[in-house]
């Protein structure tokens, strides 16, 4: 596809603008996130840097990084390897779309993202390791802020009820009922 668009007549280029609509699936590939995805990844986004140096277009590939930096590093938050060596490994088919993006003086667009953005370049596993049970742990508390603002909500709205006069009259009548079946 990117061949035929290079190769298009007509076709309006704007070099400062990304346009991205990504729907996540829990099934996606996406999230699918292993040793052998990585390496296809990488694979594709070489192809796709030559087909751009080909036709003396390598500008687009940074546009592409731009918008693809976040991602490959949302990716690493979610990938678990079962060794430090299956993480190194990944971390070497990856190694040469980060050294393009920094080749490119591109940066990533959250702290934490520019931390391990710079830990991938420098290549420093265990330091790696540490910041991903940093952000693991955070997406589990966020979850559970997620779920508690979520209980609350629900807490407010039937402490709302029962300060009704109707509301209190059917908790009262409901609290009877169960304390006659509890005797039957």
């Amino acid at each position: 596809m990117i061949e035929s668009l290079l190769e298009a007549v007509g076709i309006v280029y704007l070099s400062n603008f990304v346009v991205v609509d990504y729907i996540s699936r829990d099934d996606s590939v996406t999230n699918s996130v292993s040793n052998e995805y990585f390496k296809k990844v990488m694979s594709s986004e070489k192809l796709v840097y030559d087909l751009f140096k080909s036709h003396n277009k390598e500008n687009y590939f940074k546009i592409r990084c731009l918008d693809s930096l976040n991602f490959f590093l949302y990716q690493i938050h979610k990938y678990a390897p079962a060794t430090i060596e299956e993480l190194t490994y990944s971390l070497n088919d990856l190694s040469w779309f980060f050294k393009k993006c920094k080749e490119y003086d591109l940066m990533p667009n959250t702290y934490i993202n520019q931390i391990l953005f710079k830990l991938i370049l420098d290549n420093d596993i265990e330091s790696i390791l540490n910041i991903k049970k940093i952000i693991n742990r955070e997406e589990k508390l966020n979850k559970r802020i997620f779920t508690l603002k979520n209980e609350n909500k629900s807490l407010k709205s039937k402490v709302a009820n029962l300060q009704t006069t109707k509301g209190w009259l059917k908790y009262k009548i409901f609290n009877i009922y169960q304390r006659i079946k509890k005797r039957s």
